[in-house]
């Protein structure tokens, strides 16, 4: 069996999508993973092969681009319990995102840099 993601409210600028499945052995904590052999339409939902019965507790990334097949951001929708058959919706607005330095996320990697070089500076001048 399997089960169905589609993409919801996606960036505007995004033309295809690339969904993954990390399903969670729940003995070794190890995550398999599953995902389409290359990216999909925009609005193409995909059927992931993993068979999760009659519930499985995955882990789902999507990843979005433009046209040109540049990044756009990464979302993760962590701990979902899905079940064979299901029509799952990957809503974008509600997913925990990485954002790339196109889209505002230069900001999030300098402040980091800056917040270490002062820290360096303060331990050097002791």
């Amino acid at each position: 069996m399997s089960f169905t993601i589609m993409l919801e409210n996606p960036p505007e600028e995004a033309r295809y999508w690339l969904p993954a499945v990390y399903a969670i052995d729940p003995v070794t904590g190890y995550h398999d993973k599953f995902e389409p052999e290359d990216y999909l339409s925009i609005n193409t939902p995909w059927i992931c092969p993993f068979s999760a019965g009659t519930g499985a507790m995955v882990d789902i990334q999507c990843v979005t681009v433009d046209y040109y097949l540049e990044r756009i951001g990464k979302a993760w929708l962590k701990k979902v319990i899905i079940s064979d058959g299901e029509i799952f919706t990957f809503d974008w607005d509600e997913a925990t995102k990485v954002v790339y330095p196109g889209e505002g996320g230069l900001t999030w990697l300098l402040i980091p840099a800056v917040a270490l070089g002062a820290i360096i500076v303060a331990g050097r001048r002791k």
